[in-house]
């Protein structure tokens, strides 16, 4: 009568949403901070990049933004 009242399996799936994800600056990935199929929170650090990768990207934002910012004081 123990097992009664509960299931079990080996190999069971459970359904869940997917969603797609696109990075918004290119970059080489350095860690993977999850699995597949591992259930994961909005804000969750999921993929690391190279640190050189991402302080380009940041230092040519910031270029981008200085030269806006010239270009419309300057009207």
């Amino acid at each position: 009568m123990f097992g009664r009242w509960f299931e079990e399996t080996d190999d069971a799936y459970v359904q869940g949403n997917q969603v797609q994800i696109t990075p918004l600056v290119a970059g080489t990935v350095v860690a993977i901070n999850a699995d597949d199929g591992m259930r994961v929170e909005r804000g969750q650090l999921l993929v690391q990049l190279y640190p050189s990768d991402t302080s380009v990207a940041l230092q040519q934002a910031e270029a981008n933004l200085a030269k806006t910012v010239r270009q419309t004081r300057g009207r």
